[in-house]
């Protein structure tokens, strides 16, 4: 179940991410739309990255200890993107939160599946179904986002690393 929960939440992460980097920029840099997309391209070229040095990485490292170790990375370069106002900072934690979270559903997919490997087929369908996490973190930071504050809903996303953090620390 917890392996769920994280897929949900990590894929939540990245479609909050997708939809809110070209509105941060616009909002804390004055930003053209045109201009303000390239920080979304610059999550995602991120992550592509990350996924390749985590293929290295992970020859050396356990895959719980390189997924704490990014997750709280993420964590920490996601509260420096809430509150700066300077673009070169802005992109500096976007591509660190593109780092650290390219590898989350990954790591989590091959734990759920090592945990129970006669229900792997059930696991993997599971699993998969966790993708809809977008439809489900989205929704609530644009409500929080309508009734208070962008910042504010953009807390949706912090907690939804916090909450990894956390469960990430319940593996053994």
């Amino acid at each position: 179940m917890q392996c769920i929960i994280v897929i949900i939440l990590v894929v939540g992460i990245d479609v909050g991410l997708n939809t809110s980097i070209p509105q941060l920029l616009m909002q804390r840099v004055a930003m053209t739309l045109d201009e303000a997309t390239l920080g979304t391209s610059l999550y995602f070229a991120m992550r592509t990255i990350g996924t390749l040095m985590g293929a290295i990485l992970l020859v050396k490292w356990s895959a719980l200890k390189f997924f704490r170790t990014t997750i709280v990375l993420a964590i920490i370069a996601f509260v420096g993107l809430m509150f700066s106002t300077s673009l070169w900072m802005l992109l500096l934690c976007i591509g660190i939160v593109g780092l650290a979270c390219a590898n989350i559903f990954s790591i989590i997919f091959s734990l759920a599946l090592q945990h129970d490997m006669k229900h792997a087929n059930a696991i993997s369908a599971l699993m998969i179904m966790g993708v809809s996490g977008g439809a489900l973190v989205l929704p609530l930071q644009g409500l929080i986002t309508d009734a208070t504050s962008f910042t504010a809903g953009l807390s949706v996303i912090l907690v939804s690393m916090l909450i990894i953090s956390r469960i990430s620390y319940e593996f053994e």
